[in-house]
C-alpha cells in the first residue's frame, strides 16, 4: 500500500507537480494512472502519447542492459542487477516526461 499512500498524499497535499512510476502489474490498479510503455504514471499533468519503443531488450544481460539504460552498477552488491535494470523506465520515456514537465 505504500504506492499508494505516496499518491494519495501528493494529490492532497503537494502543490507542485509529480510523477510516480511503477512498472505495469497485472492486476487492475486501484488508482487509474497513465500508461506508457509498459509503465504505469501517476501524475497531476498529462504525459501525451510517445512513439512505443520497440524493444525493451530484456533477454540481454546484465552489461547489455547497463548500456540500453545508460547506468552503471559494477559497485552494487546484493541486488538483482538484471531485475532492477528490467523495470527501469528507459531512458527516453524518462526524458519525454521531463521536457513535458519543463514546458
Amino acid at each position: 500500500m505504500k504506492l499508494y499512500e505516496e499518491i494519495l498524499f501528493l494529490q492532497g497535499y503537494f502543490n507542485g507537480k509529480y510523477v510516480v512510476e511503477n512498472v505495469r502489474s497485472w492486476y487492475k490498479p486501484l488508482i487509474e494512472p497513465q500508461e506508457l510503455n509498459m509503465h504505469y504514471f501517476w501524475t497531476n499533468f498529462d504525459i501525451p502519447p510517445m512513439e512505443k519503443i520497440k524493444s525493451r531488450q530484456h533477454d540481454g544481460g546484465i552489461e547489455k542492459l547497463q548500456e540500453l539504460k545508460g547506468l552503471n552498477l559494477d559497485n552494487y552488491k546484493g541486488v538483482d542487477k538484471r531485475k532492477l535494470l528490467r523495470n527501469c523506465v528507459e531512458p527516453e520515456t524518462g526524458k519525454h516526461i521531463l521536457e513535458v514537465i519543463n514546458h
